[in-house]
């Protein structure tokens, strides 16, 4: 079965101008992209990374080394390559979306026109953490914290016995990541983070030393799931943003918020 899927939507009228290929925070799957098809250009697509161990692949062990999940998403994002993307991730998946990017860019493939990382630190920062050490209690308290599970998962026991698996494995896999010292990707970076969220600033600022391309910081209102309660805002910043990066356009300064113009 497919990792990268194409979110439900009627074909587009126009000619395809671009692909924004989604990967997911930990424990998330395609859902968490379900309503974007909805919100951009007709000659837009989204796609969405559909991992082992949630969804449709529940019965799949779920993967935790990033060179075993990112060598499977490079095979399914080399078939889609033939028109412009842009990567986007969402906390795990922004650091997925960078090695898979070093990936892509090594590779035969047409490289992504943008790498848009969302609600992570720079994965080559001292931002250790164990999480995927947590007893049960403490992992379930971890993710109501967060705001990103629903609250009829975390109070369901047997639900929580069968979802912490998937989420300690994709903790583990993020946790034991670290880019060697002098890879950087080409392409242009964008940071996307809610001001609410905890998160160590310094630590987001030095996405600009993961690239050789030019790097751009953007905070909208919210918390660490931001991009939930602004779903419309956010996809048309991401849109906006990858179309000027296609452009060969300068983005916004880093202490502008919004999309380039």
């Amino acid at each position: 079965m497919n990792s990268i899927v194409a979110l439900a939507r009627q074909p587009a009228p126009a000619p395809l101008r671009l692909r924004v290929v989604c990967l997911p925070h930990a424990g998330g799957g395609t859902a968490a992209y379900q309503g974007w098809p909805s919100l951009v250009p007709d000659d837009v697509e989204v796609w969405a990374a559909r991992l082992p161990g949630r969804e449709n692949r529940f019965l799949e062990a779920p993967v935790e080394e990033m060179a075993v999940l990112v060598d499977g998403l490079f095979a399914e994002v080399a078939a889609i390559a033939d028109q412009p993307y842009a990567l986007f991730g969402h906390s795990m998946g922004a650091v997925v979306a960078f090695a898979l990017c070093l990936r892509l860019e090594q590779g035969s493939v047409p490289p992504p026109a943008l790498l848009i990382a969302s609600g992570h630190e720079a994965p080559h920062t001292d931002w250790s953490r164990n999480y995927h050490l947590l007893g049960d209690h403490e992992l379930t308290a971890l993710l109501s914290s967060l705001s990103g599970t629903p609250p009829e998962v975390l109070s369901d026991p047997q639900v929580m016995e069968l979802f912490l698996p998937t989420i300690r494995a994709d903790l583990a896999l993020l946790e034991t990541y670290r880019p060697g010292i002098d890879e950087r990707v080409g392409c242009p970076v964008v940071t996307y983070i809610g001001a609410d969220d905890d998160l160590q600033p310094e630590a987001v600022s030095r996405w600009d030393e993961l690239t050789t391309g030019p790097c751009t910081h953007r905070v909208f209102p919210g918390g660490h799931f931001y991009l939930d309660q602004q779903r419309a805002e956010v996809v048309a910043c991401v849109v906006a943003d990858a179309t000027a990066a296609m452009a060969g356009r300068p983005l916004l300064e880093s202490s502008s918020v919004g999309p380039a113009t």
